[in-house]
C-alpha cells in the first residue's frame, strides 16, 4: 500500500507549477500554516481562507488548505481567538498560500482568466512586473459587446463596471485582481481593451483619455478562475488526495 502524501510533498509540486522564488518582494506567499509532515487526504483550494472556507474544510474533513490570498499578509502583533488564523491552527488545518507566483505562473490566474475569455495566440503582456497576457478575441466585438461579454463570463450575480473606448475590440490584455495601475502599459501593449479586477477613479480617467475599453469585472471574480484548474492540476499529481474547490458568493465592488 503506497504511502499518503503530506504537506511538503504537495508543497513542492505547488512550487513546480507557480515556483515561490517568483513571488514579487512585497508577497506573502508559501507554506503558512501548519506541520510539513502532516499526511494529506483532502485538500480545499481556495481564493481567501476565510470564516465560510474554514467551515467547509471541516465539514469535508480537509487538513490542508491552498490559497491564493496569503493567510498571513502583513506581520502579526496579535492573533485573536476567533481569527482565521487562530482557528486553523485550532483546527489542525494546514495553510499553502501562492499568490503573485500564481499570478506569474504559466497556467497560473492570468493564463486561466484569458482562457476564460476565450482568447487566442495568448502570450505575456509586458509591463514593469510581467504580469498579466493579452491575445486576440475569435472575432472582432463592439466595446458594449465586450463588456456583456464578460459580464456573461465572470460576474453573473455581480455588478460590472466599464468605460467604452473609442474603436472596436479584438486584442485584449488581462490582469487579474488589482490591476487599474496598468492600464498605460495595456495601451503600449495595442490593446483595444483591458479587463482587471480594481479600477481606480483616476485610472478610469486614464482609460477615457486614451481612448481603451476597460472593464473592472472584480478582484475576486477574475482570480477565482484559476481555482478549478490548479484543483485538477493537483489531483492529477496526487490521485489518492480528494482535491476540493472552495467557491465564494463574491460581491464586486467596481
Amino acid at each position: 500500500m503506497s504511502k499518503q502524501p503530506n504537506n511538503e510533498e504537495i508543497y513542492e509540486v505547488l512550487d513546480r507549477i507557480a515556483p515561490f522564488s517568483t513571488q514579487l518582494p512585497w508577497d506573502n506567499s508559501g507554506f503558512l500554516i501548519g506541520s510539513r509532515t502532516a499526511p494529506v487526504q483532502t485538500c480545499v483550494v481556495c481564493l481567501d481562507v476565510t470564516n465560510e472556507a474554514l467551515s467547509f474544510a471541516k465539514q469535508t474533513g480537509a487538513t490542508l488548505m491552498i490559497s491564493h490570498h496569503p493567510i498571513i499578509f502583513s506581520p502579526l502583533k496579535s492573533v485573536a481567538a476567533n481569527s482565521v488564523v487562530a482557528q486553523a491552527i485550532a483546527d489542525g488545518i494546514s495553510v499553502i498560500s501562492a499568490h503573485t507566483n500564481l499570478d506569474l505562473a504559466d497556467g497560473g490566474v492570468n493564463d486561466a482568466l484569458a482562457q476564460a475569455l476565450d482568447l487566442q495566440s495568448v502570450r505575456l503582456f509586458h509591463n514593469e512586473e510581467q504580469l498579466g497576457r493579452i491575445g486576440e478575441l475569435p472575432k472582432e466585438l463592439s466595446p458594449k459587446e465586450f463588456a456583456q461579454m464578460v459580464q456573461h463570463t465572470l460576474v453573473k450575480n455581480g455588478h460590472l463596471s466599464f468605460v467604452e473606448g473609442v474603436k472596436p475590440v479584438k486584442t485584449v490584455a488581462v490582469v487579474g485582481g488589482s490591476g487599474g495601475d496598468l492600464i498605460d502599459a495595456a495601451v503600449l501593449c495595442g490593446a483595444d481593451a483591458y479587463v482587471t479586477g480594481e479600477v481606480r477613479h483616476h485610472e478610469w480617467l486614464i482609460a477615457k483619455q486614451y481612448g481603451i475599453t476597460v472593464v473592472c469585472a472584480g478582484h475576486a471574480e477574475t482570480e477565482s478562475v484559476v481555482l478549478d484548474p490548479l484543483r485538477e492540476e493537483l489531483a492529477k499529481c496526487f490521485p489518492t488526495v480528494s482535491f476540493l474547490s472552495y467557491h465564494e458568493s463574491f460581491v464586486s465592488y467596481c
